[in-house]
């Protein structure tokens, strides 16, 4: 039994082999588009100051473009307008709630911003730079304090480590300059210190909301993006209403303006994503990474000279990074080297690369199935966590699912008890929407399907009904992310299977709800072709046309019924839309196909002509009477009636010879000479012999009775 093997090595990895899958992950790339994005951004808002736009409008177009990027994002997803507009009603304005949580990180974004004027005002550059990196420590407290992160103690140096190397470059960026600015100097050192608060609260709110919420990141960013934007359109009015009303909106835009506008609005998707598949404070690492290497780069094109304390900081910032990835919290103890684990104990102790993994493999599969409720919800937590880990580092893989298909199989398999049973089933379909993308949700119920179809000829009756189950609940929950997902034309499943998927398709479906009729298309398609198919038995075939095609029909003729009997056929249509015409020509495409025997192609071209009634807005399951080919008239009422008089006399001619012949039977059973056997007498001159004579003296029983049964025949 090796199907959770890949989660216990998960938890035995070398921290080396972390690092190595960290760098091929999608966090890792959007934190290297975000590095290069802020250390590229200071070189061009340096050339852009050149001409004299307002920032205010800067601000305004860069949520305008990030909110028309996400958009684009979110329509591509859902493949058609209608669609992608009804899924940002249903998530932002249906779903007020969620919108107004995102709300709490927008104001607290206007606060930052006031704050960072105010600071300016009052305090240097050096003075403001170096204050303002404090915010790495209170985006690390505000993780462990709000996400319950565990930091290790060497990421905790690396974290103290990083804060001087930043305070290093930036000291050495500004130590020969005489910033003296005039204000209130405590003032602006407060204004930082918020600032740094803010933004550490900001972030890590944030990072919760993304990882809690069930919107992906486009939808909280499209959320976030059009709370901002009133903020921003807000300030441009306060602060530059006159200059914008004088001089225009665009005043001062170059191409270069353009350019840091547009990359400033990709930078905040950047930071969504590493908030979404890292974590804050590995986003406040990105920045410090890019203040290093804006430096290196400043040196490289002549504006700056290297020092000793610029190398230094830099270094300090690097080997902080490393650090930080090298050496995680140690969340997991070690277990013993015997297989026997203590029931109270903590899950998945798996660190140990010495335990026998079979073993483990065996007792995590007995804590999935356990009857004792907080043990079997360990468990699940534990398992619930480590697919999001892998899911967000690296994609599952189709031979990754099926062995984790498969260890579910068999704690289903264990499990005994029917409320346990029904729990379980949930909690295996829920396991769906733990995955980041639609394609390891596909992957999943594809391994799901696989590894049962692989088990199914090992399961008895007595396991039948709770697979059986299960199967319902994994079609529920598939039915409930089909809105954003594809299916595959594998139909390699067995053929027991795909009955009782046929059997349940329709109320799983209605059940669902909000499936359009091209979605609706989609999952009939994959029952039409099987009718094409020459392998699949008579009886699924038959089936399929009545579970499926027919009961389609069947709902449609229950309309018009309703409307005829003054009823509401809305009650009667169900919560699916059906595209009849489609379906004609999809059974249309099915019954032309060489490999459908005559027989099959009957019965598919009958469903073809009775949906083309139901297209037609007609009920297709209603009796017409065939019309006459002619007009009948008189001669031809009293041809028939002659007809049947003369069919009339043959029946009773027929019945009365039926009743002589069965007469005749009776009396030849009795021994009796019937009237057809006489013959007429014959006289014949013969020497009587003494062998007549003496059977003439004889006296038989059948001769005394003679005379009487004649007359009772007669």
């Amino acid at each position: 039994m090796h199907s959770f093997r890949p989660l216990i090595i998960f938890f035995q990895k070398h921290p080396v082999h972390q690092l190595w899958q960290t760098l091929i992950s999608v966090q890792f790339g959007s934190m290297v588009l975000l590095t290069s994005q802020q250390t590229g951004m200071p070189f061009l808002v340096r050339t852009a100051n050149k001409s004299h736009f307002l920032p205010t409008t800067c601000v305004f177009m860069m949520e305008v473009l990030k909110l028309l990027f996400c958009f684009l994002v979110v329509w591509k997803n859902c493949a058609s307008f209608p669609k992608a507009f009804s899924t940002l009603k249903a998530s932002v304005w249906n779903n007020k709630v969620e919108t107004l949580k995102v709300s709490i990180p927008a104001v607290v974004y206007a606060i930052q911003n006031n704050l960072y004027y105010i600071a300016l005002a009052n305090i240097d550059a050096t003075t403001y730079s170096v204050t303002y990196q404090l915010r790495i420590l209170t985006t690390a407290v505000l993780s462990v304090c709000l996400l319950q992160k565990r930091l290790s103690v060497e990421q905790w140096g690396a974290l103290i480590l990083s804060l001087f190397g930043v305070i290093f470059v930036q000291v050495d960026q500004t130590k020969s300059v005489a910033a003296s600015v005039a204000g209130n100097k405590v003032l602006g050192i407060l204004s930082t210190f918020g600032m740094c608060w803010t933004s550490a609260f900001a972030g890590v709110y944030f990072e919760k909301m993304l990882k809690d919420a069930s919107a992906d990141v486009w939808i909280q960013n499209i959320r976030l993006s059009l709370l901002t934007l009133i903020f921003a359109a807000l300030t441009m009015v306060v602060s530059d209403f006159t200059k914008i009303i004088d001089d225009g909106f665009f005043q001062g835009w170059t191409s270069i303006v353009w350019l840091v506008t547009v990359l400033n609005s990709v930078g905040g998707i950047c930071v969504s994503i590493v908030m979404k598949y890292a974590d804050n404070v590995k986003k406040t690492y990105c920045q410090s990474i890019a203040i290093g290497l804006t430096a290196l780069i400043s040196i490289f094109l002549g504006e700056r000279t290297s020092t000793a304390m610029l190398f230094e900081g830099v270094t300090m910032v690097i080997v902080s990074v490393f650090l930080y990835a090298m050496y995680p919290p140690h969340e997991y103890k070690k277990i013993p080297q015997t297989p026997e684990i203590d029931e109270d104990e903590e899950l998945a102790p798996f660190s140990s690369m010495d335990v026998d993994l079979t073993a483990v493999e065996v007792i995590f599969a007995q804590k999935l199935a356990c009857g004792e409720p907080t043990t079997r919800r360990r468990a699940l937590k534990v398992l619930h966590e480590w697919i999001v880990d892998q899911s967000s580092k690296r994609p599952f893989d189709e031979n990754d699912l099926k062995r984790l298909c498969k260890g579910l199989h068999y704690v289903m398999w264990m499990q005994d008890k029917m409320l346990m049973q029904e729990e379980l089933a949930d909690r295996i379909a829920g396991l769906l929407t733990v995955f980041k993308s639609e394609e390891e949700r596909v992957l999943y119920v594809k391994a799901f399907l696989e590894s049962l179809s692989v088990e199914w000829i090992h399961i008895d009756r007595w396991r039948m009904d709770k697979f059986l189950m299960e199967v319902r609940r994994m079609l529920r929950s598939y039915w409930d992310a089909f809105k954003q997902t594809a299916i595959s034309d594998d139909n390699n499943f067995r053929e027991s299977l795909k009955f009782h998927f046929a059997s349940l398709l329709l109320d799983e479906l209605d059940l669902a709800g909000g499936l359009n009729k091209n979605q609706v298309m989609w999952c009939l398609q994959p029952y039409a072709d099987l009718l094409g198919q020459r392998s699949i038995s008579d009886y699924f075939f038959d089936s399929i046309c009545e579970e499926i095609f027919m009961t389609i029909l069947h709902q449609r003729s229950e309309v018009f019924a309703a409307m005829e009997q003054g009823e509401d056929p809305a009650e009667q249509s169900g919560g699916i839309e059906f595209d009849y015409k489609g379906l004609s020509k999809m059974l249309f495409d099915v019954g032309k196909k060489p490999d459908v025997t005559s027989k099959r192609r009957a019965k598919i071209y009958a469903l073809v002509k009775k949906f083309d009634t139901a297209a037609s807005g007609s009920d297709p399951l209603l009796f017409v009477p065939p019309e006459p080919a002619e007009k009948l008239t008189n001669a031809d009422f009293v041809e028939a009636e002659k007809r049947i008089l003369k069919m009339d006399e043959e029946i009773r001619k027929e019945r009365e010879k039926s009743k002589k012949a069965r007469k005749e039977a009776k009396a030849r059973a009795a021994g009796l000479s019937t009237p057809s056997e006489k013959k007429p007498k014959k006289t014949v001159s013969v020497k009587k012999t003494k062998l007549s004579k003496k059977k003439k003296s004889v006296k038989s029983p059948g001769i005394i009775k003679k005379k009487p049964m004649k007359k009772r025949a007669k």
